[in-house]
């Protein structure tokens, strides 16, 4: 804060008041935290409930822990098991979608509707586990002796990123309102 305050004092051709009044008001603003979305809208924007987002940030900051501690060899760990928390997290959420699904169909909700979603779902979910396992594999292999290509290793993302872009826009020309991503677990 300190430096803060002599680049102000030393770039500032004003008063000294001034210059204290810019560092209040930059202390002021650290101390008030501004969040551009509430937990809602973002559970809401990207389609999931609040556990399902609270299970995939502590799997991917587990993750990234886990790639730092490899990728600066703190400590001799293999490539599986930095993401067996990327690995927990899909089965997590495949079981979450699974009781989902069981739920509709025991509230007799229409299963022209509830089925699609959920195979939509899993087969996003079945393309995500792909480029993982993928990914992992080559990187468990030395890149000299690795005859696969990244571009193969990121084919099922890309699938599944063309299959999102598809369902999403299905979904928006079928409204006739404003945009609202259709997914599994939107009620």
């Amino acid at each position: 804060m300190v430096v803060i305050f002599e680049y102000l004092k030393n770039a500032w051709t004003g008063s000294l008041s001034e210059i204290r009044i810019v560092k209040e008001s930059i202390v002021f603003s650290r101390k008030k935290m501004l969040f551009l979305f509430t937990l809602t809208e973002i559970c809401h924007i990207l389609g999931v409930t609040p556990l399902e987002l609270f299970i995939s940030t502590l799997s991917w900051l587990t993750f990234s822990i886990l790639l730092s501690v490899k990728h600066e060899q703190l400590a001799e760990l293999k490539w599986v098991h930095v993401f067996i928390p990327l690995y927990v997290n899909i089965g997590l959420q495949w079981y979450l979608s699974t009781i989902v699904l069981i739920r509709r169909f025991r509230m007799r909700s229409r299963p022209g509707v509830v089925f699609p979603r959920y195979i939509v779902s899993m087969f996003s979910m079945v393309m995500i586990l792909l480029t993982e396992i993928l990914l992992m594999q080559q990187l468990e292999d030395n890149s000299s002796s690795s005859t696969r290509l990244y571009i193969q290793v990121f084919a099922p993302y890309f699938v599944w990123l063309v299959m999102v872009a598809i369902f999403y826009c299905a979904g928006c020309t079928r409204q006739q309102a404003p945009f609202q991503p259709v997914t599994f677990n939107n009620n």
